[in-house]
């Protein structure tokens, strides 16, 4: 028996069955499949749930297929932007009688922070996904900043972070530091259990015989994808039938291209698009890259590693805590292209340690980043906080 079951069986029955809105911001990549995971995996038994948020994005897709209530919320960092998801949002809770909102993000963090002071019988859990200043097109600074950071640590009574690496933006709220849980994403493994490398490579239409290297990311600055460029034309100068595949899309896309093809790259550098079946094709790869200059977590290494592929990755943020340097995978400074091509061609040209790293990948996942631990850790963290327990890990009846 899950922690969590033995939690809720220790609760009497009229306070086994919790009332659960989602409330998501704008999302792309790991946080919309992070809440669109919680949408399908949450225990219906124990916990009714719907969705307030985006009507487009993967987890009201989640939540339609489950026959939860999606509401059409449009959250933003504006004052007047979060002003209006908070009236809205108050609105959906005093009329969803809600036992728990949680809040995915920035800004619907801070509606739902400020919707709290009118509707105070719903408690309030948030969590945090990235960056601050990563998480928006004009990042906030200064006191706007310690002014968002404060509203949502002092109406929250969790605030859930996927990665240790982002509580150093709390480090200086004190008030804050007993309310923080990590619940590090998590993966569906049994999407992981059938391999076929084989109609993977041949869907990216990559050469038989030919070592791969991919990187799975959107085009945008976060994510590095003009250094994976670079650090691509650093391991064709030593795997000269090395190819290359960078799956996603977004505002840098032009660049990328005019950069592979000053780099000599065009014929070799296939660049994908956005791939609903990305997490299939990544066992494609002999070594999946990683790029990025800013990451909460990554999903993207966690599916690479469940597929028993080794990383080459950017030592920032949460990814330091998915990848072991030495042991799942290789981790170099950020901004250094060089560097990761060379962690790549080391990889490329020594099969029998990227088999070792690989394999010792598929069994972090498996003992970490399952999605059966992080729902199980989610709903300690429900139960806990409806329940009254200030124990982050137990839940008990007031």
């Amino acid at each position: 028996m899950s922690i969590a079951s033995r939690a809720i069986a220790g609760v009497p029955a009229a306070c086994k069955s919790l009332r659960v809105l989602l409330a998501l911001g704008p999302a792309v990549g790991g946080m919309a499949q992070h809440v669109a995971s919680l949408v399908r995996g949450l225990d219906r038994t124990r916990f009714d749930v719907a969705l307030a948020g985006p009507q487009d994005d993967p987890a009201a897709e989640a939540a339609r297929g489950c026959a939860c209530a999606v509401h059409p919320v449009r959250f933003g960092a504006s004052p007047l932007r979060m002003a209006s998801a908070a009236i809205q949002l108050a609105a959906l809770m005093r009329r969803g009688s809600y036992d728990i909102v949680h809040a995915h993000g920035y800004s619907a963090a801070a509606a739902a922070a400020l919707a709290r002071r009118v509707t105070p019988r719903a408690k309030l859990v948030c969590t945090l996904h990235g960056f601050l200043t990563a998480t928006t097109a004009r990042p906030l600074t200064g006191r706007r900043t310690r002014f968002l950071l404060r509203l949502i640590a002092r109406r929250a009574e969790r605030i859930t972070m996927v990665s240790a690496s982002l509580r150093d933006q709390f480090a200086d709220i004190p008030e804050v530091d007993a309310k923080l849980v990590v619940v590090p994403n998590g993966i569906n493994l049994a999407a992981f259990s059938h391999p076929d490398p084989v109609r993977a490579r041949r869907q990216l239409g990559v050469p038989e015989g030919a070592p791969l290297v991919g990187m799975v990311g959107r085009l945008a600055a976060q994510k590095g994808p003009l250094d994976f460029v670079r650090a691509a034309a650093a391991v064709r100068r030593q795997v000269p039938d090395a190819r290359f595949a960078l799956i996603g899309e977004g505002p840098l896309r032009a660049d990328v291209e005019a950069l592979a093809r000053g780099l000599g790259l065009a014929e070799c550098l296939l660049l994908a698009g956005h791939r609903d079946d990305a997490p299939f094709l990544t066992q494609a790869f002999d070594v999946a890259a990683v790029a990025s200059v800013s990451e909460g977590s990554s999903i993207t290494a966690m599916e690479a590693m469940a597929w028993a592929r080794p990383v080459a990755a950017t030592a920032v943020g949460g990814l330091r805590e998915v990848v072991e340097d030495g042991e799942t995978g290789v981790l170099v400074p950020p901004g250094d292209p060089q560097a990761l091509g060379e962690a790549i061609a080391s990889l490329v040209n020594d099969p029998e340690r990227a088999r070792r790293l690989g394999e010792a990948g598929r069994r972090r996942v498996e003992r970490e980043f399952s999605l059966a631990r992080m729902i199980e850790r989610t709903e300690e963290v429900y139960l806990a906080v409806a329940h009254g327990s200030s124990d982050r890990g137990t839940a008990r009846c007031a």
